[in-house]
């Protein structure tokens, strides 16, 4: 089973914020759905687009309100390309049993919680073998 992603970034936004570089290494370790329109996607295009996603990759503007969790069953993790989560309802995501993560002012925090993420959701849906760890932030190499 391979872990699927849904980018809600519009197309002009994910040129200015990942690059073909960084989105053939994000479709390298997953299926990517990207989606393709102009504006930001509303509560029933995020639903639509993300009915069968296990993650969704959210850019600043499109919203997580209450009403998308209990509607995307499959969905593990919301995470925010931004510091600002105000527009993501998180006490009904973690109702859903959707993790909620966002940027930080830096690279380490939202890197750290990406592979949370990730890690935790392979390892609970896809049987990652128990040998493989994550180290937290306060441990060495």
């Amino acid at each position: 089973m391979t872990l699927k992603v849904l980018l809600t970034h519009t197309p002009e936004f994910r040129r200015q914020y990942y690059g073909e570089r960084s989105l053939k290494a994000l479709q390298a370790v997953a299926h990517v759905v990207l989606h393709e329109g102009d504006d930001a996607l509303d509560a029933g295009g995020l639903i639509d687009a993300a009915r069968d996603v296990d993650i969704i990759v959210a850019d600043r503007l499109t919203e997580g309100p209450g009403a998308i969790f209990p509607r995307l069953p499959k969905l593990r993790a919301f995470v925010r390309c931004a510091v600002d989560i105000r527009n993501i309802d998180v006490e009904a995501a973690s109702a859903a049993g959707v993790l909620v993560t966002r940027a930080g002012p830096g690279f380490v925090h939202p890197l750290r919680n990406w592979r949370s993420a990730s890690w935790s959701t392979c390892r609970a849906e896809f049987r990652v073998p128990p040998r493989i760890t994550i180290r937290s932030g306060n441990q060495r190499s």
